[in-house]
This record gives C-alpha cells, sequence and structure tokens, in this order.
C-alpha cells in the first residue's frame, strides 16, 4: 500500500514496531514509508546500499555501501555516513542482535565486520576474508550471544557457525 504503480521487487527493513517499511526497490532505489503514507525517495542513502532495521529502537536503520556504514535515527528519513568497513567495495547483507540496540554485522567481499556502536565504529573479524551471507540464531546457551551463521571464506569456503561472536568457527557443511 503507498507504492507507486510501476514499482515492484526489492528487499524491504521493517522498524520495531513494523510502522516504518523502507524499501530497497529493485528500480527506483531506497524508499521509505511510515504509517502506510505514501513512499518517497531515500536520497541520502546509495540506491545499491544494503539495509537493515534496529529490532528494538523504532526509529534506527542501517545502511551499508561501499566502504561505508549509514546510519537513520528518524525512520529511515534521512542517513548519514558513521563508520568504515575497511576496504570493502559490496557489502552483501547486514543483521542486527534482536535484543541489543546497535549491535550490527555486516558481511562484505573483504570480510566481516561488526559493531556495538551502532556502527560509529567496527572492528573486522579475525580469519574472515569474504562473507556472502550472515544470520543470527538460537544461542548455544540460554541468554547466551546468538549463534552466528556465515556462508564464508574462513580458510576455506562454506558454512560456518560460531557459538562466540566470530572468535571461533565451526565449518557445518561437508
Amino acid at each position: 500500500y503507498g507504492a507507486p504503480d510501476d514499482v515492484g521487487g526489492g528487499k524491504v527493513a521493517l522498524s520495531a514496531n513494523a510502522d516504518t517499511v523502507l524499501w530497497k526497490t529493485t528500480s527506483n532505489g531506497i524508499m521509505v514509508s511510515q504509517y502506510t503514507n505514501p513512499f518517497s525517495v531515500v536520497s541520502s542513502l546509495p540506491s545499491d546500499a544494503a539495509i537493515a532495521s534496529d529490532k528494538k529502537n523504532n526509529s534506527i536503520f542501517y545502511g551499508a555501501s561501499g566502504s561505508k556504514f549509514y546510519l537513520s535515527t528518524d525512520g529511515g528519513k534521512t542517513f548519514a555516513a558513521k563508520g568504515s568497513l575497511g576496504s570493502s567495495t559490496s557489502p552483501f547483507k547486514v543483521i542486527v542482535h534482536p535484543n541489543v540496540t546497535g549491535d550490527v554485522w555486516v558481511s562484505t567481499d573483504k570480510g566481516l565486520f561488526h559493531s556495538t556502536d551502532t556502527g560509529s565504529t567496527f572492528n573486522g573479524i579475525s580469519g574472515v576474508s569474504q562473507a556472502w551471507a550472515i544470520a543470527l540464531g538460537a544461542p548455544k546457551a540460554a541468554g547466551g550471544y546468538p549463534a552466528l551463521f556465515a556462508a564464508a571464506n574462513i580458510g576455506g569456503v562454506g558454512y560456518f557457525r560460531s557459538d562466540d561472536a566470530g572468535v571461533n568457527w565451526v565449518q557445518i557443511n561437508d
């Protein structure tokens, strides 16, 4: 609802309480809509950016393009460059801890990056030379940090799991 008739496809990020939709369209760049109002173009975020929303704070959205990480604190209407993703030229996926505001992971062509301060600073994860996809899953122990899953190059290409926030990895495919 609220989308132009000639726009379709792409990826979406819903705000924490689902009243805002950030939409990376396949043809019109990145657009935002709140409370089912018509979508408007977000000109402060590159159209190729990987997008995500914070899972606790309704007004925070994230984006990554090239070596830059972007933050929006106004519900996806405007973004500002915050942190650096090293020498990355192609971020693939941005994921966010479901219970901690500002705990963000980004998979890129140059590795895997983690921030705990809404993207102001990032740490590259040692041993990960490329990461095409990333996801969080149930923690190994109740109340622990979520398990991290990656399609990556970590001493070889495969699917990996980390139960300690990326310090150690176990290959989970044969």
